[in-house]
């Protein structure tokens, strides 16, 4: 029986991460709730932080306005608050890449590596920055990535034993084979699959065609083959480590795949958001304020993101998240950095001029 039955769930992250998490189930849980709950907040401002260093870098105007701060937590918010309410790990793997994505720019392979292997051993969607690695040869950090998911793996062993951690890798990598269809039809789900699958099939209160499910697996697949050939396309002659702005921009558009491509996409995982929000903030208040498609296309996602949520819309709120709205909100921002990319060559030539 499925979640949506029973209210129970599965345990899906690695042995590793279980490990990791031992000191912090040994304490009272007056105690442990509370340091969880500091933790995720940390790990959301430290994010905040390492974006920002690499968008001031070479900067001569290295201080950012109180307004750019605001408008970057009010725009991630929504999700910061789901991620609290459900006592969820989300901001930890935000916290992870945030690292990974620093040492990257400051070409510290090893700490790059060990930064998304720890990532990929909460959730395994960060998998998808090892292409990209490997596509921007990257090579020293995608091996050091590979040495670290290895010494993770193995970690467990210590504490538990090897037949044992061998059975809880085993259970883990089976884990992700029991998620119910209800899940990717349910609307709570944000994903593209989910998508797809409430628009284009006839078991859906919102499908406006009849596809199988098996049709719509191919159309995924092949919108996802799409969705990340453009950032080929597009980024494929820019020079990403030559600016931190240009970098974030390229390495947002693989973030935003990152949470969209997963087949299971909950209002908590969004707040990965945070990154590609700072990125078109600085665009858009520092970089080039005269865009105002860009700036149309900000505003749209954030009305679709946080304008339109339970608590604003009330007895719509169903209908609503069946339509798709953080989809096609996250498509927006996918939009809008597609956009940037395109004239990247140029944005970096534009005057930083603060608030």
């Amino acid at each position: 029986m499925s979640y949506l039955e029973t209210g129970r769930d599965y345990y899906k992250y690695s042995p590793a991460f279980a490990l990791f998490m031992v000191p912090l189930s040994r304490l009272h849980r007056h105690i442990s709730v509370p340091i969880w709950y500091l933790s995720i907040f940390i790990f959301f401002t430290s994010s905040i932080f390492f974006t920002k260093k690499i968008l001031a870098a070479g900067n001569q105007e290295k201080t950012l306005s109180r307004t750019f701060y605001f408008f970057a937590i009010l725009m991630s918010l929504r999700f910061l608050l789901s991620t609290v309410q459900r006592v969820q790990s989300d901001c930890l793997v935000l916290f992870l890449l945030s690292l990974f994505i620093f040492a990257l720019f400051r070409k510290k392979e090893a700490l790059a590596g060990l930064s998304l292997a720890a990532a990929s051993m909460v959730k395994l969607t960060p998998l998808i920055f090892l292409p990209y690695l490997l596509w921007r040869k990257r090579i020293k950090a995608a091996l050091a990535y590979g040495l670290f998911i290895l010494l993770f793996l193995l970690a467990p062993s210590i504490y538990v034993g090897w037949p044992e951690n061998l059975g809880y890798l085993k259970n883990w990598f089976l884990v992700h084979q029991t998620n119910p269809v209800d899940y990717i039809f349910w609307y709570k789900n944000q994903s593209l699959l989910s998508c797809l699958m409430r628009f284009l099939t006839k078991d859906s209160r919102v499908g406006i065609f009849g596809l199988t499910q098996g049709q719509v697996y191919i159309t995924f697949l092949i919108l996802s083959v799409v969705l990340l050939s453009l950032i080929f396309i597009l980024c494929r002659k820019a020079r990403p480590f030559s600016s931190g702005f240009v970098f974030l921009t390229e390495i947002s558009l693989v973030l935003i795949l990152m949470i969209l491509l997963s087949p299971l996409g909950w209002k908590h995982t969004f707040v990965h958001l945070t990154i590609p929000h700072l990125v078109l903030l600085y665009y858009v208040l520092y970089k080039n304020p005269a865009d105002k498609v860009t700036k149309g296309l900000l505003l749209g996602s954030f009305f679709f993101n946080t304008i339109l949520n339970p608590e604003l819309t009330g007895p719509f709120a169903q209908i609503i998240q069946e339509y798709s709205n953080i989809t096609f909100g996250t498509l927006i921002l996918y939009a809008a950095l597609l956009r940037i990319a395109r004239n990247a060559p140029i944005s970096i030539k534009l005057q930083h001029t603060p608030i």
